[in-house]
């Protein structure tokens, strides 16, 4: 029932893609939880839907994204060099976070961190150092704490039992979105990690969304080639929009 449904879905994706090519890019939905048929479905849509994206969340029914059970899903979005985009679907373990919207305002950056944690240190990264992943909200908060991660990693060895470089290193390779509602922290993202790796975000149409996506970056001190590529350039690399 799952798979029936994402192809549903993904099928609804391109069809709103092709009323308007010059204004969407579609990126697809997966049932993660059947890597088999996910695999498949990326073939499909790849080649019959000409998609170059897939969105997942940032774990599997409470399954964390190490599992070496998604090594094929991932295997096959490395080799077709398709973008994934993580975004959370609140936090599997939100007791303490019921009041306050806290399963939003900490829950969701938390759930985002600690996927993209496990993935680098249960060598994901390594085993497909191609594999081209996007984290919506800036990250989370590893790409501003990942220091810590790198202290640990040089003095505990269970940190190094997937991964053979700092986990900086790894996640250097990622890309990130300019949700953090702060042009201090977009610079610093721009500033440890490259403008070639942060993209346009916007939350849209949640109550957390940006209002003015925009604004944000125009209040950071970003050059006019920094702000090309993060409005819009790396999105039609990435995507091969226009191609």
């Amino acid at each position: 029932m799952a798979s029936r449904v994402a192809a549903m879905q993904n099928d609804r994706i391109a069809d709103v893609v092709a009323h308007s090519p010059a204004r969407f890019v579609g990126l697809c939905t997966l049932s993660m939880a059947h890597p088999e048929r996910a695999v498949q479905e990326i073939d499909r849509i790849h080649r019959d839907l000409g998609f170059r994206g897939v969105e997942i969340g940032a774990d599997v029914d409470g399954d964390d994204l190490d599992d070496s059970r998604f090594d094929p899903v991932w295997n096959k979005l490395e080799e077709l060099e398709m973008l994934v985009v993580l975004h959370p679907a609140g936090y599997t373990e939100g007791r303490r976070l019921a009041e306050y919207y806290l399963v939003n305002l900490l829950g969701m950056p938390l759930s985002s961190t600690v996927a993209v944690s496990r993935m680098i240190l249960g060598g994901v990264f390594h085993r497909h150092p191609e594999l081209k992943m996007l984290v919506v909200h800036g990250g989370g908060y590893l790409t501003f704490y990942s220091a810590c991660t790198d202290h640990a990693y040089k003095h505990r060895p269970e940190l190094r039992r997937h991964i053979d470089r700092l986990p900086s290193e790894y996640l250097s390779r990622l890309y990130f979105d300019t949700t953090v509602f702060d042009p201090v922290m977009l610079e610093h993202l721009v500033q440890t990690y490259g403008a070639d790796h942060v993209l346009l975000g916007t939350d849209y149409p949640y109550d957390m969304g940006l209002p003015d996506p925009l604004a944000l970056i125009s209040a950071a001190r970003l050059t006019d080639p920094q702000w090309e590529l993060i409005v819009g350039g790396n999105a039609r690399r990435l995507l091969h929009f226009g191609e």
